[in-house]
């Protein structure tokens, strides 16, 4: 991690727009995302597969830094608070999911949320109170049902493969 780290670093920070990430043996939380990515003010473009997708959604409904709050709220009351001010890749545009299993329901999973279709839905709504808009989701070779997605769509643009098992695309 601190050799990929310094390497990012070395990178022009104003120029990177679409960021591709994935493979196996990747285990990033939330904060490393946002640890190593948030100076990418020029992030308009994610795909993420797999295991890595959950992390990466994870982080976009926090406060890229620690903010201290009464009552752990902001001035428009967000909870969490995450404003548009700390919001983590503020000009985000599109975010393309591959291979994650959306109809996954993790019972060790530490949140309660009932899987990555649940937790999606509560980042996205964190992020729209504090962002006001939400960037658009492309979701290829995920396992997920024709009711997630129309739920998903909801909430904002969805551009769907209409894949619904991870076997399919084998």
């Amino acid at each position: 991690m601190v050799l990929f780290k310094a390497l990012v670093k070395s990178l022009w920070i104003e120029s990177i727009s679409t960021l591709i990430v994935g493979g196996r043996g990747i285990s990033w939380g939330a904060f490393d995302w946002i640890d190593i990515f948030q100076p990418y003010t020029a992030l308009e473009n994610v795909r993420v597969f797999g295991d890595t997708a959950v992390t990466f959604c994870d982080a976009l409904g926090m406060p890229v830094e620690k903010v201290e709050h009464d009552h752990y709220e902001d001035d428009q009351g967000e909870e969490n608070g995450l404003t548009k001010k700390n919001i983590f890749l503020d000009g985000l545009k599109l975010v393309e999911l591959r291979t994650v299993d959306f109809s996954s329901d993790n019972d060790d999973d530490e949140d309660g949320l009932g899987g990555f279709h649940e937790g999606l839905k509560m980042w996205l709504t964190v992020r729209k109170g504090a962002a006001g808009m939400l960037p658009a989701f492309a979701i290829r070779d995920c396992s997920i049902s024709p009711d997630q997605v129309e739920e998903l769509k909801e909430m904002t643009e969805i551009d769907w493969d209409l894949v619904e098992n991870l076997q399919d695309t084998e």
